[in-house]
């Protein structure tokens, strides 16, 4: 059984350092800026994505696939594709739980594919209204500084995972959703989930509560 972890949008695989040396299982990090390159993929959605990942990592029901924002789209996709178990970090299933500032989904691609959304001016705005003086102020500042200085073909891309929603019908629900009520990008799950403490990025701010809900699953099915 191996743990796979993919990050949200705009991270890196280090956004899971403070939870993953907690499990012995052995570990493959999914890193989504180097798997979705510069070349734009306009409509290439999440389940194209969960394919191609299943097929070069061949990932199978025994696979744990843990995702955080972004990430846990993709790993609720992955086990529709392979029987994986799926375990959302601050994610989601339903489109309505990402807060977008515009509900627009064209409009939204397009200033991301030319560069006219990640800013200075946007990352003040976005400081100021939503992380201002909590605890993980610098982590969404040091995403957000990727994000400006990132490859748009690539930001596209990994923006278009999340524009371009789920149609596919009876997909299963993850083995596990993490989440917290103070998240101010994705909405508190209306399906039932482990509540922690935090907001979006919980899993640093709080990674004790996260490896306990974690593990409460793995010793469940053990």
């Amino acid at each position: 059984m191996r743990m796979i972890f993919i990050h949200g949008f705009g991270e890196k695989p280090s956004i899971f350092d403070k939870i993953h040396p907690a499990f012995n299982q052995e570990k493959l990090f999914i890193d989504n800026w180097e798997e979705l390159g510069d070349n734009i993929k306009p409509n290439y959605k999440a389940i194209d994505y969960a394919k191609d990942l299943a097929q070069k990592y061949q990932i199978k029901n025994s696979d744990i696939v843990i995702g955080h924002s972004l990430g846990g789209w993709i790993s609720y996709h992955l086990k529709y594709v392979t029987n994986c178990k799926s375990i959302q970090i601050a994610s989601w299933t339903d489109m309505d739980r990402v807060r977008f500032p515009i509900n627009n989904y064209n409009i939204i691609a397009f200033c991301v594919k030319y560069g006219l959304t990640f800013n200075t001016i946007s990352k003040k705005y976005f400081i100021k209204k939503q992380y201002k003086g909590l605890p993980s102020e610098s982590i969404f500042i040091e995403n957000y500084e990727r994000l400006i200085k990132g490859n748009n073909k690539n930001i596209y891309n990994q923006m278009k995972l999340i524009l371009n929603g789920c149609i596919i019908e009876n997909m299963p629900e993850p083995d596990l959703r993490i989440h917290s009520k103070a998240d101010r990008l994705i909405r508190f799950p209306k399906q039932k989930c482990d509540e922690v403490n935090g907001d979006h990025f919980n899993l640093i701010t709080h990674p004790e509560e996260v490896i306990r809900s974690i593990n409460k699953l793995l010793n469940t099915t053990a």
